[in-house]
């Protein structure tokens, strides 16, 4: 807890620089993902046990941006949707109760933080009980995903200093990149959950 505490006073105190965002040409648009994912979850999928987080019927009202998570290898490639807004004190609770919550799971799991999400925490969901805004983030592509708990760790620090910290109090779908790999998951926040 201390820790966590810690942390959340450091966002605060430490400026958030953002590196100047890469871009990857092999990767596909958000557009694209987003067909794909579609197709990805469709009903034959979801009907063999494949957890799906994402309705992605909507088409984002931008295309995307890219954002370097600062301190770390992990890029957001983010597209918002503006006429879909989330409230600031629902997006900033659920944020933090996900960021103490898979914190607390790696510090009580000595070593786990490197290695890729479990079947039952793929995706990585926030808590059903706060309502308002929802966030998930699954490994991607399906069936090779590499997706780490500190890479989730990471999203959720981004995602604070992308969209609460920037007053972008919206729902949006995000591609996560890391460097060296690649897209290494998909996410999405949005003000119910799915």
């Amino acid at each position: 807890m201390h820790l966590f505490l810690l942390s959340l006073l450091l966002q605060y105190v430490a400026p958030a620089l953002a590196a100047p965002a890469t871009f990857d040409a092999s990767s596909m648009s958000i557009n694209q993902l987003n067909d794909s994912l579609s197709s990805l979850f469709s009903d034959d999928v979801i009907a063999s046990n494949f957890p799906t987080i994402f309705n992605l019927t909507t088409t984002p009202q931008n295309d995307y941006i890219n954002y370097r998570i600062p301190n770390t290898p992990t890029l957001l490639r983010v597209s918002l949707y503006p006429t879909k807004p989330i409230s600031k004190a629902a997006m900033q609770v659920s944020i933090l109760r996900t960021q103490q919550a898979i914190r607390e799971y790696m510090s009580g799991h000595y070593g786990i933080a490197d290695t890729t999400l479990s079947h039952d925490d793929n995706p990585w969901k926030s808590d059903p009980a706060w309502k308002g805004c929802f966030i998930g983030v699954t490994g991607f592509p399906i069936e090779s995903y590499k997706l780490t708990y500190q890479m989730v760790a990471n999203v959720l620090d981004g995602l604070w200093w992308f969209l609460f910290r920037e007053g972008r109090y919206m729902e949006a779908i995000f591609e996560v990149q890391e460097d060296g790999i690649g897209t290494v998951g998909v996410g999405k926040v949005s003000k119910a959950r799915p």
